[in-house]
């Protein structure tokens, strides 16, 4: 590979890594995963809602989802915001899993997915 040539999703697919935008959200969804069945510190869940205890309406969101909270400015950077926006948008079967193991080799198996439908996309 030539010295200034852009890695793309299939060199990153080819070694079975994710760009750095994406192990970050894969390392947020993991605490977030502990944090929504009580293996986190307790400290952490406080901020943490789900939607099923926000209302009694069942939406597709309410049996995973969690309330994303109404912050302005730099609170969008914090790690409650953005992690609530991610999880959000995962699919259920990542959301369903049933231990932390099964969680990551499906998070992860979900954010090769992602990548590979971004082929065209230069990530470094």
């Amino acid at each position: 590979m030539p010295s200034r040539a852009h890695i793309g999703a299939d060199q990153f697919v080819e070694v079975g890594w994710l760009p750095v935008f994406m192990r970050v959200n894969q390392i947020k969804m993991v605490h977030m995963f502990k944090i929504l069945h009580d293996l986190a510190p307790h400290y952490l869940s406080t901020e943490i809602i789900q939607v099923n205890r926000v209302h009694g309406h069942h939406t597709r969101a309410s049996n995973m989802g969690v309330h994303m909270p109404r912050l302005t400015g730099a609170g969008q950077k914090s790690f409650i915001y953005t992690a609530s926006q991610v999880w959000n948008s995962l699919p259920d079967i990542v959301k369903n899993a049933t231990s932390v193991h099964v969680f990551k080799k499906k998070l992860k198996g979900y954010f090769i997915s992602v990548l590979k439908d971004n082929e065209s996309s230069n990530f470094l």
